[in-house]
């Protein structure tokens, strides 16, 4: 059974993380292109209510682009403030499926291949992509670190 005050404590940590996670969020989704997003906040009920040039919106009523910038935030902004604060166990493998499939606008969905290599080379990750937006990941990516299919067909393998 907890006492009082380690139950305090937790909350007052636990406010902390979130608080920290709302910012990392926050930071990301402006910079993978949310216009006008100006709040984030991230709950212990997994809601995520988001505020644009002043109104509030819920997760479920946001443009599916939103949406799509939003998820890839939180999965960054968990697993850096995960490593940042040594909490966690994640196998370094992350996949991310069609990333531009929900008309992402081309600078936005650079950002967020951006956003996902940092991440990759900051935490040891490995980032598997698919998407048929190829020029725009070419700008961002390694020649070496991409794979297209050959040339007359349509699919990689």
């Amino acid at each position: 059974m907890l006492e009082a005050a380690e139950t305090d404590a937790r909350v007052r940590t636990s406010a902390d993380l979130f608080e920290e996670l709302n910012t990392e969020i926050l930071s990301l989704g402006q910079r993978f292109g949310i216009s006008g997003l100006c709040r984030v906040k991230l709950n212990r009920a997994a809601h995520l209510p988001v505020t644009k040039e002043g109104t509030d919106y819920k997760f479920s009523k946001l443009p599916d682009g939103d949406k799509l910038r939003l998820k890839v935030a939180v999965v960054i902004a968990l697993l850096r403030i995960g490593h940042r604060r040594g909490a966690g166990r994640h196998p370094g493998l992350l996949f991310v499926d069609s990333p531009g499939a929900e008309e992402v606008a081309a600078g936005s969905l650079r950002e967020m291949i951006s956003g996902l290599v940092e991440v990759a080379a900051e935490l040891g990750l490995q980032v598997v992509t698919a998407t048929a937006r190829l020029d725009d990941v070419q700008s961002v990516l390694d020649p070496k670190r991409f794979r297209i299919p050959a040339k007359g067909r349509t699919t990689l393998w």
